[in-house]
């Protein structure tokens, strides 16, 4: 680490605690639009006692993914705001390689998470209620696939299908979360702080050098707020979806 700037490694960390202190305040202040989602009640009189823990496992934890959506959404919009009040490269290359960085990839991860345990817990309930146990065992499925089979032939199940396809996977923001992962975890990838370059070869003999700019936080926050809205939509139809398996519909 460089502090030229710097008399010693005290007055470093003095003034990069100074940013980091605003952060809790700002960030619980900040209100984002249509974030009132209430964790969907499982209604008491289910019969069946495996349907209802399965319906419980994915209610809470899909639940839980868009509360970590939404709270690390608004801790980034924090942060956003801090590091530019960051007025030396050093603190601001660290500030947010160390605080804003690791944040923002779970963030970027939390999509597709939520979109595996959607379809897992889709095709789980399906089989389930008709008293196939088959998908609690820890074989792997192509679960996408079984979701179109297991939960077309309900009305919300269908909408679920067609939400995961066009919006949760081959949508461009879901797309572009996934490449976010694919490359920051397993090949090369720009960061908040630097840009990368890759030589790729298009065809045979012909060789060329790319770069990516570094990924811009405000524009990123822009995909993730309107991504999380796709998910708070497919989080509430799954709560209709998995009640009207259950029999328990309110309008049932």
């Amino acid at each position: 680490m460089l502090l030229s700037d710097f008399d010693s490694e005290d007055e470093f960390a003095n003034e990069l605690c100074k940013l980091i202190r605003k952060h809790p305040g700002l960030c619980y202040s900040i209100q984002l639009e249509d974030t009132h989602i209430l964790r969907h009640i499982i209604f008491g009189n289910l019969a069946d006692d495996v349907y209802r823990d399965v319906y419980t496992t994915y209610n809470n934890a899909l639940f839980d993914s868009l509360r970590l959506l939404v709270r690390y959404e608004k801790s980034l919009k924090a942060w956003c705001e801090i590091i530019k009040l960051a007025e030396d490269r050093e603190i601001l290359d660290t500030l947010i390689m160390d605080y804003v960085y690791p944040i923002f990839l779970v963030t970027c991860d939390l999509p597709n998470v939520f979109k595996d345990q959607l379809v897992r817990g889709c095709v789980k309930l399906a089989s389930v209620s008709t008293g196939d146990y088959s998908y609690l065992s820890d074989t792997r499925f192509n679960w996408f696939k079984e979701m179109k089979a297991s939960c077309a032939y309900n009305p919300f199940g269908l909408q679920l299908i067609q939400i995961v396809d066009d919006d949760l996977y081959h949508g461009d923001d879901a797309t572009h979360f996934r490449d976010i992962h694919g490359n920051c975890m397993h090949d090369i990838s720009q960061t908040l702080v630097a840009g990368s370059t890759q030589t790729v070869s298009p065809y045979a003999g012909l060789f060329l050098k790319t770069y990516s700019k570094s990924f811009n936080l405000e524009n990123e926050l822009e995909i993730i707020d309107r991504h999380r809205r796709r998910i708070q939509r497919a989080y509430l139809l799954f709560g209709d979806y998995a009640d009207s398996l259950s029999g328990a519909s309110l309008e049932s």
